[in-house]
């Protein structure tokens, strides 16, 4: 509700040599991998008991903050990526086959993702360090995935 309209009024408002978009698209991808890695890496210790109070706040603190950081760098990516293909084509028909290979990529991702979670954690472990390895992973994905795209 706060970030995707401030991201569309900044990428639509942007000059870049490389185009109004594009810079949105890099640092977008970037904060999104770096930000999810940190939800994975939550860097307090101790028994997470009580949200309310030791250890369990800082860590409710740290994710919270984390996945703020997560949906700021994927709104700054999503929403000047949504807006590409207006400013590709006016043709109505070749924009929907653009967002058609969108959602089914998307789609595709999301099915592997889900999929293969349980596989990882069993391999890695159910622990901090199997978390840590589940974020570096999913971070190297969505960097990479947005950076082709």
């Amino acid at each position: 509700a706060v970030t995707d309209p401030f991201s569309g009024w900044l990428s639509d408002r942007s000059k870049s040599a490389k185009g109004r978009r594009r810079p949105f698209l890099f640092w977008g991808a970037i904060v999104s991998a770096l930000a999810f890695l940190m939800v994975f890496t939550v860097p307090f210790e101790g028994p997470y008991t009580s949200v309310t109070s030791g250890p369990g706040l800082a860590a409710a603190a740290y994710v919270l903050f984390a996945l703020i950081v997560y949906t700021t760098g994927y709104s700054m990516f999503n929403v000047a990526y949504m807006a590409m293909p207006a400013e590709m084509t006016d043709g109505y028909h070749e924009r929907s086959r653009i967002h058609a290979w969108r959602v089914m990529f998307a789609a595709l991702g999301g099915f592997a993702v889900s999929s293969m979670l349980g596989v990882l954690l069993e391999t890695y472990g159910k622990n901090r360090q199997g978390h840590a390895i589940l974020g570096a992973t999913g971070a190297a994905i969505i960097l990479a995935t947005m950076l082709v795209a």
